[in-house]
């Protein structure tokens, strides 16, 4: 039988894809990490992980081997945590946050100086993966991450939602756009050559929704999955887009684009608070939703 604490390493280089990042989240020394994988590629007979860049990739069989390990390290943690008394001041918890990678630069440095006054040695940390929401809705149902930030409202009965923030869409253009200066209209915005936000996993276009006039499809030359990648597009072509104002905000020093309102009415951006209902017991998790609220105030 593999010791447990062996598992828990495996699962730790797993989430994380270093020795290193296994080691902090861990508490223990890197060298402790690398002893433990040597003992699990021992029993289990394979490499487990191989080097890829700067990380660590997972092999076909340790892909398999979390999946059937996952679930029964979470429930077991999952259980004790429900039943610890969270104290911020004093815990070393870690903590896993799912979500867009468009969202960090909305509130995660902010969500970090809040935590770490209240809560010095807890640990928060961005749940990597790819931005699909099938894939973060997985991480909450299989306890990987704690909780997720998005656009998008789960309809999963196993979620608990609430909205926490929204957001202005605006539209944005080059600072020298020969057909716009100082006025966006509606003619101007449906003529020219667009940039599109999306996501594989989302059809539309990620504004489109929150349209509430009857407004004509726009002629989308190119579609990114990563919102900042937007501007940059905009800034170096004769093409529109349409991104959240945050966005705008936190890069308009580098005076990159104009922006304008839309020549439209549009319903604000929401963004989602999602925990799994089984966390609600949590003291911890009940502490980390709070300081994501204080994020967004």
């Amino acid at each position: 039988m593999v010791d447990l604490n062996l598992l828990k390493t495996f699962s730790a280089i797993y989430k994380t894809g270093s020795v290193r990042g296994a080691s902090e989240i861990m508490h223990i020394t890197s060298s402790a990490v690398s002893h433990a994988l040597s003992k699990l590629r021992n029993e289990y007979n394979n490499p487990l992980f191989v080097r890829e860049g700067r990380g660590l990739k997972p092999t076909t069989y340790a892909v398999e081997l979390y999946k059937e390990v996952s679930p029964h390290l979470t429930a077991l943690e999952g259980t004790k945590k429900i039943f610890e008394t969270f104290y911020p001041e004093t815990s070393d918890r870690t903590f896993f946050i799912a979500g867009d990678s468009d969202l960090d630069l909305w509130y995660f440095q902010k969500l970090l100086k809040i935590s770490k006054r209240a809560a010095p040695n807890v640990n928060i940390v961005k749940y990597r993966s790819e931005n699909r929401e099938e894939i973060f809705n997985n991480a909450l149902s299989m306890r990987k991450a704690d909780v997720l930030i998005s656009f998008v409202n789960s309809e999963n009965r196993s979620f608990v939602v609430e909205q926490v923030a929204t957001d202005k869409m605006v539209a944005i253009a080059n600072k020298d756009h020969p057909r716009v200066n100082g006025h966006l209209t509606l003619q101007t915005f449906l003529n020219e050559e667009h940039v599109g936000w999306s996501r594989p996993d989302i059809d539309r276009n990620t504004f489109e929704e929150l349209i509430q006039d009857k407004v004509p499809n726009v002629n989308v030359t190119y579609g990114s999955t990563a919102a900042m990648n937007l501007i940059f597009m905009v800034s170096e072509s004769d093409w529109l887009s349409v991104i959240p104002e945050y966005l705008y905000d936190k890069t308009k020093e580098l005076n990159l684009v104009q922006r304008f309102d839309l020549p439209f009415n549009c319903d604000l951006l929401p963004l989602y608070l999602i925990n799994h209902n089984a966390t609600e017991r949590d003291m911890g998790v009940q502490w980390l939703k709070g300081v994501i609220r204080e994020s967004f105030a």
